[in-house]
């Protein structure tokens, strides 16, 4: 008898029609390029404590160059600040609200050798990394309010929520002294650099190398240092950026949801579409506008959206999955706990912020995200094996690896037609 794989993998493509044998849906599934395992759960981070640090979902985690772990937790407001370790979460914000992250935006951070800059939607919060313990106070000068920061060339980079086509730039600053950094009106030394290939608002910015990214609704404008115009404008691309938090680096380009509701990869000259396989899913969404993308581990972005889902790219196999948790009481899926991530330079692990105020770890190894069980769904198109002609299947052999547990279940279920499996 002839014997031919199922094709589980390795892409999702659930826009594809099942007639033609596209595979539909990928859940919790990895393709290692041989089979499919399950994806990595959460497991408890030796860098934390083991309890939730704050009442709500961790919105942005940053290690610093001295190695300490910062976390922003999501309390309506005035947003906590936390220098973590294996024994505590101590938060920066003093009891007047001094130091609290402030604004409706997610924590972006920029590190500098002095500080940590944190913005979040109104006014910029620095962190000073030479204090023991750390210290949270707002950014000096008057820098506008903004969602976005970065450092480049030896300066802060901000956007500016009152003049929307302006990236604001510090002074000079370097070394233990973050003076320059506050300083954000010398004529001269600091000032703006003007988003003006197109005519529109900056509602994100990232650096790729050398080079400022500043992205708009419709474009997406590059600027580079210049030791005349202190930043000059060196590409426009007509690629915008429908949700600010989407846009992410990594190690050698960015990517983004762009004004078309698609995933698109940059090197920062040539553009390329990711999202084909998932776009009608991207396409049906009621609002694409708060999705936020992180790196997961190596070689894994996700963007994490609304309405639960979280869609992750392997970009070195070029595939794409779909990471759940799962509620035991309803017996359904749900939305992925991780709500930040951040992966350690010094050790590689990759750090996970959740959306129950915990700080845990990626494991390999772990079959559960903290307990949860993971569940993993993997559903095939149809197969015709090359003919139209009415097949016989005598038999299907699965073949499992369940590693040092035993507690692992699997359900098949199959149909020939759209009736019910």
């Amino acid at each position: 008898m002839p014997e031919q794989p199922i094709p589980f993998g390795p892409q999702m493509e659930p826009n594809s029609d099942p007639i033609v044998g596209a595979p539909p849906l990928a859940v919790n599934a990895i393709w290692d390029g041989a089979g499919f395992r399950r994806r990595r759960g959460l497991g408890v981070y030796d860098g934390a404590p083991s309890t939730a640090i704050a009442s709500t979902a961790i919105q942005g985690l940053h290690l610093t160059a001295n190695g300490h772990l910062l976390a922003v937790d999501s309390t309506p407001t005035a947003r906590n600040i936390y220098d973590v370790t294996p024994g505590g979460a101590d938060s920066l914000t003093q009891a007047d609200g001094t130091g609290a992250l402030r604004g409706d935006g997610r924590p972006v951070f920029a590190e500098t050798e002095a500080i940590v800059a944190i913005a979040g939607g109104e006014g910029i919060v620095k962190v000073i990394l030479g204090t023991q313990p750390l210290e949270a106070s707002l950014l000096g000068g008057t820098q506008a309010s903004a969602t976005h920061v970065l450092a480049n060339n030896a300066r802060l980079l901000a956007n500016n929520l009152t003049v929307r086509n302006r990236i604001n730039y510090s002074d000079l600053a370097a070394g233990s002294s973050y003076a320059g950094h506050e300083d954000w009106t010398t004529i001269g030394a600091a000032g703006y650099i003007a988003s003006d290939a197109r005519a529109d608002y900056v509602n994100a910015l990232l650096d790729s190398t050398n080079e400022v990214m500043a992205f708009g609704r419709r474009s997406a404008q590059s600027f580079s240092a210049d030791s005349v115009q202190i930043f000059a404008s060196v590409a426009t691309k007509d690629f915008g950026c429908s949700a600010p938090y989407s846009a992410i680096r990594f190690d050698d380009g960015i990517g983004w949801l762009d004004h078309k509701r698609r995933i698109v990869l940059s090197d920062g000259r040539g553009i390329r579409v990711a999202s084909g396989p998932i776009q009608e899913e991207l396409d049906t969404m009621a609002s694409v506008e708060d999705c936020y993308a992180f790196e997961l581990y190596q070689r894994l972005l996700a963007w994490k959206f609304s309405d639960g889902r979280t869609f992750v790219l392997d970009r070195e196999r070029d595939t794409w999955s779909l990471w759940m948790g799962w509620n035991a009481e309803t017996n359904n899926f749900t939305a992925w706990a991780g709500t930040a991530t951040c992966i350690r330079d010094d050790s590689g692990v990759s750090v996970v912020g959740t959306n129950d105020g915990k700080i845990l770890k990626l494991e390999r190894r772990s079959v559960s995200d903290n307990g949860t069980d993971i569940v993993m769904d993997l559903r095939t198109g149809f197969v015709t094996r090359g003919s139209a002609l009415r097949k016989w299947c005598k038999h299907v052999r699965f073949m499992f690896h369940g590693g040092d547990d035993a507690d692992g279940h699997a359900l098949v279920s199959w149909r020939d037609g759209f009736s019910a499996w």
